[in-house]
């Protein structure tokens, strides 16, 4: 639905990381689409946009970063269970 209605230089606002995607892979392949239209996502929380290669590479590595601290949450509390 919202790649339907973003229109390239338009700057997607998101308020986390682990908001954009299901897991990392979809998330860097929606900023790939994103920036193939013309378009940059802005990460309200962190501050990060995907502007510029350097913006593409933080977020990278951050979206890795909270995927692994999902995935810790998830196991803590199935252990908790």
């Amino acid at each position: 639905m919202l790649r339907m209605k973003v229109e390239e230089g338009d700057v997607i606002l998101v308020k986390r990381l682990d908001c954009l995607g299901r897991d990392t892979a979809d998330m860097i392949q929606l900023i790939k689409q994103f920036d193939a239209q013309g378009m940059a996502v802005r990460f309200i929380d962190n501050g990060i946009s995907t502007d510029g290669v350097m913006g593409k590479m933080v977020v990278t590595i951050l979206s890795a970063i909270a995927l692994g601290e999902r995935q810790r949450i998830l196991e803590r509390t199935n252990e908790g269970r």
